[in-house]
């Protein structure tokens, strides 16, 4: 739930269904968004997640770097 006057941040667009509204995906595709927190807010989630991503391959992949290299000294 969400408690009136809060703010929304909203990707998508309205469509007119029946008698009613209803929030579909844009047009242009992409995903429909509804948050609580800004555009802001979630591009700099996503932006820390996409870090943590590419840290974690870098990790693994020196780890089976590591693992081959060992693998062929002995």
């Amino acid at each position: 739930m969400i408690a009136e006057g809060t703010p929304l941040y909203v990707n998508g667009a309205a469509v007119q269904r029946g008698d009613g509204w209803a929030l579909a995906k844009a047009p242009g595709g992409g995903e429909l968004t509804v948050s609580t927190r800004s555009q802001e807010e979630l591009l700099a989630a996503t932006r820390r997640a996409t870090k943590a991503w590419f840290a974690g391959a870098g990790i693994l992949a020196a780890a089976g770097v590591a693992a081959l290299v060992a693998g062929l000294v002995i």
